[in-house]
């Protein structure tokens, strides 16, 4: 039998905000670094900006991806002259403000100052009275609102990570609807190739503010797979406190970066796509600069192996989910809640992971914290085994009280599953048959097990072959 990669908690109850439907912005980052079933993340690209008089990247699109109860926005960020980072996502300034295509300056050729005093236009290019704002500006209006949502930065290059790293580090942290700072909500998504290594990253923001509290995505397009060894870069980056999930822009199924996607599958992330809806109509996208146009079939790229790209699906709902894609990026995020995860007979949008105040159970939380090695280790040898992985990610699940173990298996067989308490004392034994493929298990440890604490897991294969004991929270 292969290794069990997860382990989920599922112990929660309700919490005095989820009334006002404000989402828990940790739950929703515990949710990409492990995917659920019943679940596809969706963030507004550029903010919800598809209404009328709304502009992308603007304040108002954020708070009306808060208001449609969206639980990301993508954010794009570049720098002022005077390297202030605002939110644009052209490297010009002409199609999305006043100035016009006339006037198609670069974005790093003007102060903040002068920047800010410039009005934005909506999707029609109709000229509104939002102002294009900096991050500074984004986060006080996210903390002066008591708005909760998980903002998700797209950034270019690792001076940018850093000014904005600096920023989110700033006084209080900018505190959301929650009082949460901003480093546990904020979520930098970077071309894999800015940091081709962690010490890269490490020695760029470490300096900054420890990035023990950093939030990480790496992108895989399909033109990097030539400029990296992009599975190497993956697997290094996994193994940090700071790497939340992937995101793969996979183009069609064997595409280039399958093996990237297939190890996060295994690896049971939320891994990220970005939806390729067309938004200079037809099927034509809007150039880097600002200037019409481009068809996703000229980005097509063939690798030195012999790779190639023939097609690109990432515009359809269906191809992104039956591909295991489990956060989507979107222009369209109502449509595709409404029109598709929410209609699906399987369901795809179980939001109630959302709203739970079990609180983060993982291998850092202060209660597992509590325990030391010479503690684990005499409860490991109370129950028979030395082998344990304190280092597995345990999180909550509001739905129902349940110990949710994911499986990945190459065959058919019956397993033990046993729960002690800390002096050895078994207080669940069950056994489970496990299919072969992914599957998760579902272990009930209620009225087995009613008070809360650290209790110790062990999961044992029928010939005794596989043996793995886990650390559980027990929550209220």
């Amino acid at each position: 039998m292969k290794k069990i990669c997860y382990l989920f908690l599922f112990l929660c109850i309700g919490v005095s905000l989820q009334a006002q439907k404000l989402i828990n912005t940790d739950y929703v980052v515990n949710v990409l670094k492990s995917r659920k079933n019943d679940l596809i993340s969706v963030c507004a690209h550029r903010g919800y900006w598809r209404e009328n008089g709304v502009p992308e990247n603007s304040l108002k699109a954020i708070q009306r991806a808060a208001d449609n109860q969206i639980e990301m926005v993508e954010l794009d960020i570049k720098l002022s002259s005077d390297q202030q980072p605002v939110l644009m996502h052209d490297w010009n300034l002409g199609r999305t403000t006043e100035l016009g295509m006339g006037r198609n300056e670069l974005v790093n050729k003007w102060p903040n100052g002068a920047l800010q005093s410039l009005r934005l236009k909506d999707k029609n290019g109709n000229l509104t009275n939002e102002h294009l704002p900096t991050f500074r500006q984004a986060l006080s209006y996210i903390r002066d609102h008591k708005i909760a949502i998980v903002v998700v930065l797209d950034i270019k290059d690792a001076l940018t990570a850093r000014i904005c790293w600096e920023i989110i580090n700033e006084g209080g942290g900018w505190a959301n609807a929650w009082g949460t700072p901003a480093r546990r909500w904020v979520i930098f998504k970077m071309n894999a190739p800015v940091f081709p290594t962690t010490d890269n990253l490490e020695h760029t923001l470490d300096p900054v503010h420890s990035t023990r509290d950093l939030l990480y995505v790496p992108v895989y397009t399909t033109n990097m797979v030539d400029k990296i060894n992009c599975i190497d870069h993956y697997k290094h980056f996994r193994r940090t406190k700071y790497f939340v999930s992937a995101e793969v822009d996979i183009k069609q199924r064997n595409g280039i970066q399958g093996d990237v996607m297939t190890q996060a599958w295994v690896d049971d992330h939320a891994t990220c796509c970005f939806n390729a809806i067309p938004d200079a109509g037809g099927n034509r996208f809007y150039k880097a600069n600002g200037e019409c146009c481009y068809t996703l079939s000229e980005l097509y790229y063939t690798a030195k192996s012999g790779q190639r790209d023939t097609d690109d699906r990432r515009g359809s709902w269906q191809f992104l989910t039956d591909i295991g894609i489990r956060w989507i990026t979107t222009d369209e995020p109502i449509n595709l809640i409404n029109d598709y995860l929410s209609q699906r007979n399987i369901g795809f949008r179980n939001t109630s992971y959302y709203y739970s105040n079990g609180g983060r159970v993982a291998a850092d939380s202060p209660q597992e914290d509590s325990l030391d090695n010479s503690q684990d280790k005499m409860v490991l040898s109370n129950i028979g085994t030395t082998e344990s992985n304190s280092g597995i990610s345990i999180y909550p699940n509001p739905a129902s009280d349940f110990v949710n173990v994911k499986f990945v298996s190459n065959a058919t067989g019956k397993f033990q599953f046993e729960i002690f308490d800390l002096n050895g004392k078994p207080v669940l034994i069950q056994q489970q048959m496990v299919m072969k493929g992914s599957q998760d298990v579902r272990i009930p440890v209620k009225p087995a097990i009613t008070t809360p604490g650290i209790y110790i897991m062990t999961i044992t294969s029928a010939d005794q072959s596989m043996r793995r004991s886990f650390k559980i929270s027990i929550v209220k």
